[in-house]
């Protein structure tokens, strides 16, 4: 059965996610949502502040890309 995702990343304008913390189902679940939505999506492997900071650049450059102008 196909789970519904919550409605915060229906309405999130990034998707950070830490890779360790979830099944690979979700994880695929999570980028296809992303990918159909167009929502930058950053997966991280450690949770770490850099990694955090990382991922917060890496989310903001992806977003700027995809905007016009």
């Amino acid at each position: 059965a196909d789970v519904e995702l919550p409605a915060e990343l229906a309405a999130a304008d990034l998707v950070i996610c830490q890779t360790g913390c979830i099944s690979h189902d979700a994880y695929w679940r999570v980028k296809a949502h992303c990918k159909r939505h167009g929502t930058p999506c950053v997966f991280v492997d450690t949770p770490s502040r850099s990694a955090f900071e990382r991922a917060l650049e890496q989310g903001a450059a992806s977003a700027g890309a995809e905007s016009p102008g």
